[in-house]
């Protein structure tokens, strides 16, 4: 007894030797294509520069642990603003509408094959993602949420050469979500029991109430990522990245989303 306990102490040293631990921030520039049905028949299209995420590793020889934080905001228009004037006679602009999303993710890989410069690993991932959006319509606007708390399958390939170098794919796909989609376009019955409280804590637990359980039947998502790193000292590693994001809904009306971010970013070895 007394040889296993001292066996799984050493084990334990050893593994804590050879872990890594790094924070990483990259920035990105983005192209959305979305269609919500719920609010337009139209598709939206644009580009935004702001694309931000955070993160946090820990890796071992055995398994790994990565924490994600996201945020994005992209401001599409089927037309260019114009002015428009009110019954009053006064004169506006037009807003473009707005799409804000907000993404914080954990993921849990453990290594299933290891052959030379190559490493594959495989695990979980659960993503809890929040869509907001304002579309605009002159002097009328209306508000959309969509909650996701998301399992998705992971798995990851790493190849590294000459040390420094290192090429990473890494893909998540759904398993099952809690999703919740604004239902109405205007403000109609649903939407004032959403509200009624006039304030803003109280309508988003009112949404969140509405997540309902979702399987590929209903909901399907598909993240690829594809990371180039350069390793620049002991504590610092630059890489560039590209996202392939796409997100589909059938409850409780069609959704389609379609994200490719370029992004350039920093690792710093803790």
């Amino acid at each position: 007894m007394k040889k296993l306990l001292m066996g799984l102490l050493g084990l334990g040293m050893f593994t804590s030797a050879l872990a890594q631990k790094s924070v990483g921030l990259s920035w990105g520039t983005g192209h959305l294509q979305r269609q919500d049905l719920s609010f337009s028949s139209m598709k939206h299209s644009t580009i935004s520069p702001l694309n931000l995420t955070g993160t946090f590793n820990y890796q071992n020889s055995f398994q790994e642990h990565l924490i994600q934080i996201g945020f994005a905001t992209y401001s599409p228009s089927l037309v260019e603003p114009f002015t428009f004037y009110t019954e009053g006679g006064d004169s506006s602009t037009s807003y473009r509408h707005n799409f804000k999303q907000l993404n914080l993710g954990y993921t849990f890989l453990y290594t299933i094959y290891e052959n030379g410069n190559l490493k594959v690993k495989a695990g979980l991932n659960q993503e809890n993602r929040l869509i907001a959006s304002e579309y605009y319509y002159a002097i009328s606007s209306s508000f959309s949420y969509y909650f996701s708390f998301g399992v998705n399958a992971a798995v990851k390939a790493e190849y590294a050469w000459k040390e420094e170098n290192k090429f990473t794919l890494m893909g998540r796909a759904s398993l099952f979500a809690f999703n919740a989609r604004s239902p109405y376009l205007g403000i109609d019955d649903h939407y004032l029991e959403d509200n009624y409280s006039h304030k803003s804590f109280n309508a988003f637990l009112n949404y969140i109430s509405n997540a309902r359980f979702q399987s590929l039947g209903k909901y399907q998502y598909l993240d690829i990522l594809m990371v180039y790193d350069r390793t620049l000292n002991d504590k610092w590693s630059f890489n560039a990245s590209y996202q392939l994001g796409l997100n589909f809904n059938q409850s409780p009306t069609h959704f389609a989303s379609v994200l490719n971010v370029l992004y350039l970013g920093m690792n710093y070895t803790l």
